[in-house]
Formats: structure tokens, sequence, C-alpha cells
């Protein structure tokens, strides 16, 4: 400390919880009925944006923004469930 380093929080138990949580919900996904899977893996995972995704897929954003919508309503109830 005296020469400038100040040790990070890198090990605090927020930041484990978060990590368990962001697990979870990768799982969760995985459980999602496949209309839902691909859209929540690109969405969240990959981190496209919907017109990134409409591209891809070919399908309207509006119809992509519908799925993640659904999508994300879905995973909320798995995680609230397990």
């Amino acid at each position: 400390m005296e020469k400038g380093f100040e040790p990070t929080s890198a090990g605090s138990p927020e930041r484990f919880f978060n990590f368990l949580d962001g697990k979870a919900s990768l799982l969760l996904i995985s459980r999602l009925p496949e209309t839902y899977q691909k859209v929540m893996h690109m969405r969240y995972i990959q981190e496209l944006s919907i017109k990134e995704m409409s591209l891809i897929t070919g399908q309207s954003k509006n119809s992509i923004t519908v799925k993640a919508h659904r999508g994300l309503k879905k995973l909320k109830k798995l995680y609230e469930n397990q």
C-alpha cells in the first residue's frame, strides 16, 4: 500500500454471487423453448443488437424484439422457480 498498490475486491462475495447468477442464467436458457433459446443466446451471451439479430436470422426487428421480450419473461419465471 505504501507504493500505491491496493488489492482489488476480486474475491468479493457480491462478485461471486453475480458469477453464480450468470451461470444459472446460462443453464436456464437451455430450458427455454427452442424459439427463445436462440434469441436469448444471441442477445445476452453474444450481446448482439436487435438489428444484428434481425440480419442474421432474416426475421423482422419487431419479431426479434417480441421473442426477446417473451424469452426474458420466461427466463425470469424459470429463475424465480429454481
